[in-house]
């Protein structure tokens, strides 16, 4: 069975809480089909393939060729900072001759390390195996492919009628119906995922592809609001006077012509 060797290195002493934070998300997720490394061990480790920590952060072709050479091999850089106290977490991801990067930002006093870990996850979805124990998907398969080169109509049409359909397979079904504009199909059938695999980490990667829900339009000839509001009850009838009562007053006059105007009304 093919293990898939992940390190993950921090540039800066506060990034290892995030990184061990992630690797033992990963390590849970993956089981025996995955070996996570951390810190100084992770950089032995780079060592051994003859590639220093340093070579990753002078030059991305040095990670790319290093994994895209080695199928099994993930490799995870944590960097942690503060900034106008903003805590900051960016990620960056090689794994099969290329990478992807993710930036986790959490004001007053926020957690940064739950949304790395979201962020991290979402990238290696595709490579991690479904549950503890089975094989890791090496390269992704065909699956991975359609969806790199935006084959969504094939994509859809290779899974729409699939029985049985696994994380990974429910997963690219929904962002297949995302990018082909077909939403309420694609929320059906997240439903169904969900029903079908529980928590697993691919359900909540799959939600977080579908666009918020709006909420409904009015009803068509619906009036406007200042239309619709009730009118205010009629004024009751003005009570006759009794015999001999005092005539009403009169209205008092209408003001006279206006004089010049005041200083203070003048624009000047």
């Amino acid at each position: 069975m093919h293990v898939l060797l992940i390190l993950i290195l921090f540039g800066d002493p506060s990034g290892a809480e995030a990184a061990k934070a992630i690797a033992g998300e990963l390590d849970a997720l993956g089981g025996t089909s995955v070996h996570v490394v951390i810190g100084a061990a992770a950089a032995a480790e780079l060592a051994k393939k003859g590639v220093k920590e340093a070579d990753l952060v002078g030059s991305q072709v040095i990670a790319n060729h290093l994994t895209g050479a080695d199928p099994d091999l993930v490799v995870i850089r944590v960097d942690q900072r503060s900034e106008g106290g903003d805590q900051i977490i960016e990620s960056r991801v090689w794994f099969d001759g290329r990478s992807d990067s993710h930036v986790a930002i959490a004001g007053h006093g926020g957690d940064p390390i739950p949304s790395a870990l979201s962020g991290i996850i979402q990238v290696l979805g595709p490579r991690l195996p479904l549950a503890p124990g089975q094989p890791a998907n090496l390269s992704g398969g065909h699956l991975a492919q359609q969806a790199e080169k935006g084959e969504w109509q094939e994509l859809y049409d290779s899974l729409h009628s699939l029985a049985g359909k696994d994380p990974r397979q429910c997963y690219y079904l929904v962002l297949a119906e995302v990018r082909l504009g077909q939403v309420e199909e694609a929320r059906k059938d997240l439903e169904a995922m969900r029903a079908a695999h529980g928590t697993h980490f691919l359900v909540k990667a799959a939600a977080s592809l579908l666009p918020p829900v709006e909420p409904p339009p009015k009803p068509a000839g619906a009036p406007p609001a200042h239309l619709s509001a009730p009118s205010a009850p009629p004024a009751p009838p003005a009570t006759p006077s009794p015999p001999g009562a005092p005539a009403p007053a009169a209205p008092p006059a209408p003001p006279g012509p206006a004089g010049p105007p005041g200083p203070g009304n003048v624009l000047r």
